[in-house]
Order: C-alpha cells, then structure tokens, then sequence
C-alpha cells in the first residue's frame, strides 16, 4: 500500500499570498516535518449553482502567477503538487450541489453502465 504524506496548502489565500517569504517559510517547515505533497487548494466563484461560468477576482482571489510561484517554491523544495481547485456557489447553496456535480455524476454513471 502506498502512502502519502502531505496536506491541503494555502486555503484562504488572497492574491499576492503565495509570493510571500512567509510561504516559504511555511512550506519549509511543512517540508521539515517529513511531508512529500502538498495539496494546493484555491478557490473561485460561480453566481449560482445553475451557472456555466466561473469567475475569477483577480483583486482578491490568487492569479495564475501566484500559482507558478508557489509550485516553484514547493517543487524546489522537492515537494509534489496537486492542484485542488474549489468553485464555490454565491447564492448560499453547497458547492456539491452546483450542476457541473450532477452532470459528471450522470455521466460517470453512464459511462460505467457502457464500459461494465
């Protein structure tokens, strides 16, 4: 049995957040602690959990280059990355309930019944 060892990094983040030195610093010290992956979690927006769009607040949320920083920064300290995107709904309602969940939960069920 394989065994990972890591955590979720970085939830809550804000834009600029991971281009600090004290991202660094708090990946080292998860590095120090004998962790090989880190699971980078970020987060967006949708209006409701009807929509097909996603957006993204750049004034606020992480941007694309603070992402390649901090893989950068983690993968020069020999850590894996997963990325570990989240979509949260603006109407109140869960983020499993928006209809992208339901669409790849009918089409994996789908799926299965044709390949099985």
């Amino acid at each position: 049995m394989c065994m990972l060892k890591g955590m979720t990094f970085g939830w809550g983040a804000q834009r600029g957040d991971y281009r600090k030195a004290a991202t660094r610093d708090s990946l080292k010290a998860l590095k120090d602690t004998g962790a090989e992956w880190i699971a980078l979690s970020f987060w967006t927006w949708q209006a409701n959990v009807f929509s097909t769009e996603i957006e993204f607040d750049y004034g606020y949320t992480v941007t694309d280059h603070d992402l390649q920083r901090v893989i950068e920064m983690a993968r020069n300290l020999d850590l894996k990355v997963v990325m570990k995107p989240v979509v949260n709904s603006r109407d109140g309602f869960w983020r499993g309930m928006n209809e992208l969940s339901r669409h790849l939960t009918t089409s994996t069920r789908c799926k299965a019944r044709l390949t099985g």
